[in-house]
């Protein structure tokens, strides 16, 4: 067993504990206030990937914070999950294209206001997106259902990776993640699809079809964003984003696959309206 798995495991559990909790009390303040608190340690830990070593960077921080919540209630008052969406598949195309370029050694320049403020911009984003999906039909189960998609897929590519991975997905970027443990954890997404299929008695093929293919592209995404950061602390010459989380490092070290996959996902649900 690898070093310091159970203290993951409890840390994980616990940390499930609060967020399957908070989702099933239905209070969508409660649960906005819950993702306020996971992207404002977030948007700390961020200033140390954007490498902004200044004198008073509590300020700093209180002046992002306070922005990543404007562009929140922006993007909330603009009532519109399709564009946003797409405006997050293109931040993160980007972010893909970054993670490519640096596995084949390339270099990449971004100012260190512009690494802040583009992750600003993916955790507003990403909030956002969680808290109006909650809000809409349906909207519990739908924002569960995304929570326990990236626990399993994260648990199934680490254990997957970790007993039989052999062939690295991505040397330089991540040595640890293979490409065993990520298309095992895309056959365990599948299967977590028609599980939930059966679930919620959807008997139409083409239904179950589109769920599978929603479940992959968001599994996908989830991958896009753990590399990404994965990328971000190398160039920051950090091994964790924190350490408030016992066994895992700090709250973007946990939230990195959510942040790129919860826009992804939620747009899709908008786009097919009330099938499910």
């Amino acid at each position: 067993m690898p070093a310091g798995i159970e203290k993951r495991i409890i840390t994980a559990l616990l940390l499930g504990l609060i967020v399957v909790g908070t989702i099933i009390t239905g209070s969508s303040q409660l649960f906005t206030l819950l993702m306020l608190t996971f992207v404002a340690i977030a948007a700390w830990e961020w200033l140390g990937l954007s490498q902004l070593h200044l004198k008073k960077p509590a300020i700093t921080y209180l002046v992002s914070l306070s922005a990543l919540i404007c562009v929140y209630y922006i993007l909330d008052a603009l009532k519109q999950p399709l564009l946003i969406t797409i405006a997050a598949i293109l931040i993160w195309s980007l972010a893909f294209a970054v993670i490519l370029a640096y596995q084949h050694g390339k270099t990449f320049s971004i100012t260190k206001k512009y690494k802040l403020i583009i992750g600003l911009v993916m955790l507003a984003i990403a909030w956002n997106s969680l808290t109006m999906l909650y809000k809409a039909n349906n909207g519990r189960e739908l924002v569960l259902l995304l929570f326990i998609l990236i626990w399993t897929v994260d648990s199934s590519a680490y254990f997957i990776g970790t007993y039989f991975g052999k062939h690295r997905l991505s040397s330089r970027v991540s040595p640890a993640k293979s490409w065993e443990g990520f298309l095992g954890s895309l056959l365990v997404t599948i299967l977590l699809a028609v599980t939930y299929s059966v679930y919620a008695s959807i008997d139409k093929i083409s239904y179950q079809i589109i769920l599978i293919v929603i479940f992959l592209v968001t599994a996908a995404f989830s991958a896009i964003g753990d590399l990404f950061i994965s990328v971000m602390k190398r160039d920051a010459h950090m091994k964790d984003t924190g350490s408030i989380l016992p066994g895992h490092g700090g709250i973007l070290d946990r939230i990195d696959s959510l942040i790129a996959a919860a826009p992804v996902y939620a747009g899709s649900f908008f786009l097919i309206g009330d099938r499910y």
